[in-house]
């Protein structure tokens, strides 16, 4: 990451305030409660699905995150963020490399998302790393409503 002023690493309670400000802040993200990301931070690699949180850090401050979730040779990155005013200075790509790393030291063959099918900023980020196309969920997301489109790549 030569150049960037950001590092990626595992997330933990110490982040999950940050992490629910942009959450909150980011109007695509699933808006999962304070109770899921705590059980989540407390139980991600101790049980099987292996799941885990990763925070890209630029000058101190949690930026960005990603949850990626691991079961037998599939991964999912399950949600990701970035704040808005941090956006487009690969942070997101960044998450996502780091995740797919992760998946793969960890026997992940191929690794999944959806993605709103309207976030054609998400969409190009994703294909740009190797995602392909797979299908459609009609009606998926609410808030506002959306279809899901359904991305995979092999590790």
């Amino acid at each position: 990451m030569s150049g960037n002023a950001f590092h990626i690493r595992a997330g933990d309670l110490a982040d999950l305030d940050a992490v629910l400000a942009i959450e909150r802040a980011c109007e695509g993200a699933p808006q999962w409660s304070e109770c899921v990301w705590r059980g989540l931070l407390q139980t991600s690699v101790v049980s099987p699905p292996f799941r885990q949180l990763f925070v890209a850090v630029d000058r101190g401050f949690v930026a960005g995150f990603l949850v990626v979730m691991l079961s037998g040779e599939v991964a999912e990155i399950e949600t990701i963020a970035v704040m808005t005013d941090l956006r487009r200075r690969g942070l997101g790509k960044a998450l996502c490399r780091h995740a797919m790393r992760w998946a793969a030291e960890r026997g992940a063959s191929h690794l999944e998302l959806e993605v709103r099918s309207q976030a054609l900023g998400a969409r190009a980020l994703y294909l740009s790393l190797g995602f392909t196309e797979q299908g459609v969920r009609r009606g998926y997301y609410q808030h506002p409503k959306d279809d899901a489109t359904l991305l995979v790549t092999t590790l």
